[in-house]
């Protein structure tokens, strides 16, 4: 994946590499001062490296600012936070993996950031998503919409490509079945990231925005598959189709599929009923669909709002 983790710290040199050696870190910067750690940034960026650095402390601030991504730490101080562009909320780690299945592992320092990078990515591809179907942005801010299009492309093809090595290589709950219809998703959004910047470049507005909504619907894919899922334990008050301590079941096995599947059919049902000559029986059809699928994602919310996310604030 191309990243290359460095241990940077002002701690002794036996210190820093025993925990380095414990972590899966080969190269060790120690007994460092914090216009060493300043300096090596910039150092590394001179070179064409894209940085991204974790720190808690003060004397981490200078270094953290200067980063093209600063990390710090909730635990940590004022400064360091106050530096950085991302905290996480809470010092311990292994929390991640409390709400998300094997989402940290000691020692796993490449599978640990591309999970981190892979969850910020899903983040901004969201806001960024939404942005691109706002008729009024397309019409007032060509330029920026233009620039947000080739970093959603750029974006969802990274996530693609890590979210394909987090379930094959780090691996993670499920079995074969949803890793197969999580790998169907991630393929999908690698060729439709293609078609969309492909009739971009040829000017073919109309098929760039076909391809570019449904790029958007299947990299939507895991939205879909949570609310899919809240809403089925909103209506049946306990798992029914899937063992919940295995994580595993008919019932996921289809959702894994489903919500890459069912949201494209629906678009593409859509699209037909706007042509001349269909009937109007279907396209009363589309938009009964259409309303179902939105009483079901509001449905999904409200579970989600219920069971993950206000018992967290």
């Amino acid at each position: 994946l191309g990243l290359d983790p460095v241990l940077l710290t002002g701690d002794a040199r036996a210190v820093a590499e025993a925990v380095a050696a414990e972590v899966g870190i080969e190269t060790v910067i120690a007994e460092v001062l914090p216009a060493d750690k300043l300096a090596e940034i910039k150092r590394l960026q001179a070179g064409g490296t894209q940085v991204a650095m974790v720190g808690d402390g003060v004397n981490d601030s200078a270094a953290l600012a200067q980063a093209d991504l600063g990390i710090a730490m909730g635990t940590g101080t004022d400064a360091a936070i106050a530096a950085s562009d991302l905290t996480l909320v809470r010092g311990d780690l292994t929390g991640w993996s409390k709400v998300m299945p094997r989402g940290y592992i000691p020692g796993d320092t490449v599978g640990n950031i591309t999970i981190a990078l892979h969850l910020l990515f899903a983040f901004t591809l969201t806001v960024g998503g939404l942005l691109q179907l706002i008729p009024h942005v397309r019409a007032r801010a060509p330029r920026f919409h233009r620039w947000n299009g080739r970093f959603f492309v750029i974006g969802s093809m990274i996530a693609a490509i890590g979210g394909l090595y987090l379930l094959w290589v780090r691996g993670t709950v499920g079995d074969t079945g949803q890793h197969l219809g999580t790998t169907l998703n991630a393929l999908l959004i690698l060729a439709f990231a293609a078609l969309a910047w492909r009739y971009a470049m040829q000017r073919d507005f109309v098929a760039h925005r076909r391809w570019a909504i449904r790029l958007f619907l299947v990299v939507s894919g895991v939205w879909f598959f949570r609310v899919g899922l809240m809403a089925w334990l909103l209506i049946h008050q306990k798992p029914v189709g899937f063992d919940g301590n295995t994580f595993t079941g008919p019932f996921l096995t289809f959702l894994t599929f489903a919500q890459t599947l069912i949201p494209l059919a629906l678009f593409e049902c859509y699209v037909r009923a706007q042509r001349a000559g269909s009937t109007s029986l279907a396209r009363y059809g589309v938009a009964f669909a259409l309303v179902l699928a939105t009483l079901v994602t509001a449905l999904g919310v409200v579970g989600a709002a219920m069971g993950m996310w206000l018992p967290r604030i």
